[in-house]
């Protein structure tokens, strides 16, 4: 169970890696917070009850720099991506009960991330109409997974808030908005993140920084740390 909400973790948080520089509705900022609510299709016969997975995604983001969070097992499990446009860098810190660990790596445009793996292809077809969500200058994807073709879900995204490439190196590189709702699949794990809110605020720059607790691996370390919650 552990290693499973771990790929969630993973999965979830990486579709937001990249490039993260947004605006409120129609006026524009480079500092704030997004926050995404997961979740879960429980129309299936899952093994590990919904209610210890993550159920929140914070993204916190300043002049060209992001940071993804998510939790597990009320905080115990945790993974941090930082991403910064300015070092072209992005830096994995990944609790795992007391163990603290981070990997540090080039970004590299065009590589889609090793842990999309655990994801079906998906294809997307884009819908021209322009229509109001949430306060937002929408637009409307129908999307599916290629696994299972007879089950389409919609993707809302937005122009409004300036994100360069938000989704680039992701399944969703071909959506060039900001998310606002979608789905994302990992095994028999349906899971729907809708932008509950997005907000203009101070982001302090320490927020970027590794804390000091935390040890530098390399990333067949990530992987093995991975395989070691099978």
């Amino acid at each position: 169970m552990q290693r499973k909400i771990f790929v969630l973790i993973l999965v979830v948080i990486t579709i937001f890696c990249y490039s993260c520089q947004t605006t409120s509705p129609r006026a524009n900022f480079t500092e704030g917070v997004i926050e995404y609510n997961i979740t879960y299709n429980d129309s299936v016969n899952l093994k590990y009850n919904t209610n210890l997975l993550p159920s929140l995604m914070t993204i916190k983001f300043r002049e060209g720099q992001s940071l993804n969070r998510i939790e597990g097992f009320s905080g115990a499990i945790a993974l941090t991506y930082i991403s910064s446009t300015e070092t072209k860098s992005n830096i994995v810190l990944v609790k795992i009960f007391n163990k603290k660990l981070f990997y540090k790596e080039p970004q590299k445009q065009g590589q889609e991330h090793l842990l999309f793996s655990q994801m079906p292809q998906i294809n997307i077809e884009k819908q021209a109409q322009e229509f109001e969500f949430n306060g937002y200058t929408c637009r409307k994807a129908i999307a599916h997974f290629q696994d299972s073709l007879n089950t389409s879900f919609e993707i809302i995204y937005t122009n409004d808030l300036g994100i360069v490439a938000p989704n680039a190196n992701t399944p969703f590189a071909d959506i060039e908005g900001l998310m606002l709702k979608f789905k994302i699949k990992v095994g028999k794990y349906l899971m729907t993140l809708d932008a509950a809110n997005i907000s203009k605020e101070k982001v302090k720059l320490n927020e970027f920084v590794i804390p000091a607790e935390y040890e530098e691996v390399n990333k067949e370390t990530i992987y093995n740390v991975l395989e070691l919650m099978q």
